[in-house]
């Protein structure tokens, strides 16, 4: 399976989220680069390559593991209607558990920077579960990660839909330890 297809088909198991659809109605596309980060290079794996994404990125996501940019043509000042997917190859070469959560969690990032309505509802799990997170993930940095206690809640929501479907691993793994592995700070 393709990321792209990967990447549609957890945004509508986790979160219930039409991706092909979000994509249709904004008349944009999605362009996937893999971050070779011995190399610190950009590749591209899926979508058009365009010179102007790489040249206006100025090479600030080389120490990123993962990365969603919602509409580049403002962020990044391109003239592409695009959205931006960065997976680092150490992400990309994960067990496929640990590459779907991550996918997932920037799908939440996705989800809640495009303003965009799922429909998620949280469960009172979810709640706690994000609550835990948050506080042991990198909560002090929030303005940067945008790891903020709502994000923690929908992304455990939308592990909690992914385990009832794959039945892996407990919710709390999934979310913690998977979802936000680069995330979490423990003792």
């Amino acid at each position: 399976m393709t990321i792209l297809k990967r990447v549609s088909y957890l945004s509508n198991l986790a979160l219930g989220f039409d991706f092909e659809n979000y994509l249709t109605i904004n008349e944009k596309q999605i362009v996937v680069f893999e971050i070779d980060t011995l190399n610190r290079r950009y590749l591209l794996k899926e979508g058009e390559t365009f010179d102007d994404i790489l040249e206006k990125s100025n090479n600030k996501y080389f120490d990123s593991k993962a990365g969603y940019l919602v509409d580049i043509k403002s962020k990044l000042q391109t003239q592409i209607e695009a959205d931006l997917l960065l997976l680092s190859d150490i992400v990309l070469n994960s067990n496929p558990i640990d590459l779907d959560t991550i996918i997932i969690h920037e799908l939440v990032h996705m989800l809640i920077e495009s303003k965009n309505e799922s429909n998620l509802e949280l469960t009172e799990e979810a709640i706690t579960i994000g609550g835990q997170i948050y506080k042991i993930t990198d909560y002090h940095n929030v303005e940067t990660t945008k790891h903020n206690l709502d994000f923690c809640k929908l992304l455990a929501q939308a592990c909690i839909n992914y385990n009832i479907k794959s039945k892996n691993f407990s919710t709390d793994f999934l979310a913690s330890k998977s979802a936000m592995r680069f995330d979490i700070f423990e003792d």
